[in-house]
């Protein structure tokens, strides 16, 4: 043999070399696959009469194809060789990989006999269908350079190092994934410490998605998709990461919430975990199973780690003498190998063989093997506390909540109910939200009432909460509002009081029939979806500015929710006219500092810009009047004289003397005086354009005062 030997090889030559020392010769039973019966008899045959074949189905948390590779060898090629030959007419075991929506439906219809899950699923099988647990993994896990046998696990809470989330708290609002919501190590334990901080866990962030996958899970939140994380214990040490396709970095990543001093077996617990630890993954057996059958399938998975042990001792020879791909004669190789392993073995039925395929199962499976099942009683009293698991009214059994119907698993806290099924299966769209092609839910739960009550036209997702403002209105208009009874009460009496100020208006309500709300476009989706046939409708409307408070009663008697404010604001003049403001009554009237003139609201200064431009033009009026009178009248005058002064020289004629008695004329527009500047009828035209102007000023000036004082007032 090669030099090339480790401990453990070294450990199997020295038990050889005790056999050696008790001087067993050339007849001593050597370890080949062909087992004598005087060398093993203590499995017995069992009887016959079963089926020929038993499926296994395995809950694929990463996918299917990562499930075959894990664990097809465990539950096709193992059981086969095991269990299945216990038998006079051997049986043949095969593995179904599941997910999360197709397990229970194939345990509803016995499509699988025997299932390997997490300890939530079973427990929901076991509530619904019958199932008992035959072993508890005991899973390999590796830290470093140590490696752990490790029976049970926690939930890990996780974001991205730089992210800024550092407490548990901080969830709220953020975009979490899981697994599914039936899932444990990836959901319900995260649930329940969420709920524990006072949180809910698909109320308060703003989306939940759920990946089916926990490599997804991990991948999502290194590249940002999601906020949160919530996988199993050694979950991210083993994932890969997509965008190196080396394992994931974890000094990117960062646990929220680790618990401190967590112990499993008695030893510190080699992982960071957000939550206490819980029993690990089982095989557990549907009730039609034959108990002979589960007998056998027991037997040999807690022998499976028996035999893989003496498998590593082989493997590890073959590696040593490159008897896989370095010998001339690799049969010869590994038969030389075989026959170094000392007998008798811990299992008298170990065959090399079965040793090599229990090996390979074990390394495949990431587990060290089985243990006969430990107790999920810690796991049901967790489920029932985060409602997972609650009593049918119907049946009166216990029901398990699961995700083949997203919208049937949704639980919603305390005070609070589900929204419509079109609400929750969409409210992520409907919130502008990507699922990125999982299922996700988006705040599916609302605030619960005894009555409801939402303002009709009001793009909202809850009711109004007590002393909160339910709606505003303009001074004039109304409001609409839906009060839904969810009591069902059929003979209750909705009363509505509106206090405005000292005075109390009673509002008159009545019912309404859901679908003339549905066909209502004017109506939001969620209000929609509250129109039951207890539904009533009520209008509220106000003339005066401020809050009022609504008091809404229910067969005489105040609802917890009552009262709600309305606030009342002033009305909206701009479409009256400009300057206009409304009085407390609603109506629009001018402004402070305007006055109404032909209709209009105008400033006084504007008033008196026009009554001065008035004033100033007649003034400009009489003014040219007068200069035109005044020319005329010169004009006039000149004429006279001139004709004066003709009729003096025939008068005087020749001799330059005046007559007896008649005396020269030297001003004649002096001696003549106003008369003769102007006739008799435009004396009288000036006397009333006097007269008129005279009049309009002081009416304009009175009119003007009026207004100042008024405004004064004001």
């Amino acid at each position: 043999l090669s030099t090339k030997i480790d401990m453990k090889t070294i450990n199997a030559l020295l038990l050889l070399s005790v056999y050696a020392v008790k001087g067993q010769d050339a007849n001593t039973p050597v370890f080949t696959d062909n087992i004598r019966d005087d060398q093993c008899s203590a499995l017995p045959h069992l009887v016959p009469g079963l089926a020929d074949v038993y499926t296994v189905g395995v809950l694929a948390i990463r996918g299917f194809p990562a499930a075959y590779e894990e664990f097809n060898t465990t539950f096709s090629e193992y059981l086969t060789v095991t269990a299945g030959k216990r038998f006079e007419r051997p049986v043949k075991f095969v593995m179904k990989p599941l997910d999360f929506e197709s397990l229970f439906n194939e345990i509803a219809s016995s499509q699988v006999d025997f299932f390997y899950v997490n300890p939530s699923a079973y427990s929901c099988v076991e509530s619904e269908f019958g199932a008992h647990s035959l072993v508890s993994q005991i899973s390999k896990r590796k830290v470093g350079d140590k490696e752990y046998d490790l029976t049970e696990f926690g939930g890990v809470i996780f974001a991205r190092a730089d992210s800024g989330i550092d407490t548990i708290e901080q969830i709220k609002d953020k975009v979490v994934a899981a697994a599914s919501i039936s899932g444990l190590g990836s959901g319900q334990m995260q649930f329940r410490k969420l709920l524990q901080h006072g949180l809910h866990y698909l109320n308060d962030p703003s989306q939940v998605v759920f990946t089916s996958n926990q490599e997804k899970v991990v991948n999502g939140v290194l590249k940002g998709d999601f906020d949160v994380g919530f996988v199993r214990t050694d979950q991210i040490e083993r994932t890969t990461d997509e965008a190196t396709g080396g394992l994931v970095d974890k000094s990117l990543l960062k646990v929220i919430a680790p618990v401190e001093g967590l112990e499993s077996g008695g030893e510190p617990f080699p992982f960071e975990s957000s939550t206490e630890l819980y029993s690990e993954w089982n095989v557990a057996a549907l009730n039609h199973v034959p108990n002979n059958v589960n007998l056998a399938v027991q037997e040999a998975l807690v022998a499976l780690m028996d035999h893989a042990e003496i498998g590593e001792l082989i493997n590890e020879c073959y590696d040593a003498n490159n008897c896989h791909e370095g010998s001339d004669d690799p049969q010869e190789c590994q038969n030389a190998c075989h026959v170094q392993i000392p007998l008798p073995t811990p299992r008298c039925e170990t065959t090399p063989s079965l040793a090599n395929i229990a090996y390979a199962a074990q390394q495949s499976g990431s587990y060290s093997g089985f243990r006969t099942t430990l107790t999920y009683m810690s796991l049901r009293d967790m489920q029932e506390e985060t409602g997972f698991i609650r009593k049918n009214p119907s049946t009166g059994k216990m029901h398990c909540v699961r995700s083949n119907d997203i919208y049937d698993a949704v639980m919603c806290p305390k005070d609070h109910f589900k929204k419509s099924k079109y609400d929750v299966i969409n409210g992520c769209e409907l919130a502008g939200k990507s699922c990125n092609g999982f299922q996700c839910l988006c705040k599916p739960c609302v605030k619960a009432f005894e009555v409801g009550v939402f303002l009709r036209d009001k793009d909202t997702d809850e009711a109004c909460d007590k002393f909160s403002v339910c709606g505003q209105l303009e001074q004039g208009k109304e409001l609409v509002f839906l009060a839904t009874d969810n009591k069902k009460r059929d003979e209750m009496e909705l009363t509505v009081k509106v206090h405005a100020g000292k005075v109390v208006h009673d509002i008159l309500t009545e019912r309404v029939l859901p679908e003339d709300i549905i066909k209502d476009d004017s109506v939001s989706s969620f209000v929609k979806s509250q129109a039951t046939n207890h539904t009533h409708v009520f209008k509220v409307s106000s003339d005066k500015v401020g809050v009022m408070m609504m008091e809404v009663l229910a067969d005489g008697k105040h609802i917890p929710e009552s009262p709600f404010r309305i606030l009342v604001e002033p009305r909206d003049c701009s479409g009256v006219g400009n300057n206009r403001i409304p009085d407390v009554e609603g109506n629009c009237v001018c402004a402070h500092n305007t006055v109404e003139e032909a209709g209009n609201c105008v400033e006084p200064s504007q008033i008196k810009n026009t009554v001065l431009t008035i004033m100033g033009v007649l003034v400009l009026g009489f003014l040219s009047v007068f200069l035109v009178h005044r020319v005329r009248a010169v004009s006039r005058l000149e004429r006279d004289h001139q004709m004066l002064l003709n009729r003096l020289n025939e008068v005087v004629g020749s001799t330059g003397n005046f007559p007896h008695g008649e005396t020269p004329i030297k001003d004649g527009h002096k001696e003549l005086g106003l008369g003769a500047m102007m006739n008799r009828n435009e004396l009288i035209d000036f006397g009333v354009l006097a007269i008129f102007f005279i009049g309009f000023t002081t009416f304009a000036y009175y009119n003007m005062a009026s207004t100042f004082i008024t405004y004064s007032a004001i």
